[in-house]
């Protein structure tokens, strides 16, 4: 998952020139990332899901990372 999770934040750097994803999924990237502005509350939830699954994963990796196995 960590190695996938690399692509990941490479993409979202090609297409809004962020790779950490609370910056890459402002307001003014949501249409970069997916195609389109949200229409409906229920596509808002849906993309706000998305970020924050996305920063889950980017604060699990960075504390992995960053903290010493025992």
């Amino acid at each position: 998952m960590e190695e996938s999770y690399k692509i990941v934040r490479q993409k979202l750097k090609n297409l809004t020139g962020e790779e950490k994803a609370n910056q890459a999924f402002s307001e003014i990237n949501i249409e970069k990332i997916f195609g389109h502005k949200v229409k409906y509350d229920t596509e808002k939830y849906f993309f706000d899901g998305v970020k924050f699954i996305n920063m889950v994963i980017q604060m699990f990796g960075n504390k992995k990372a960053h903290t010493p196995t025992k």
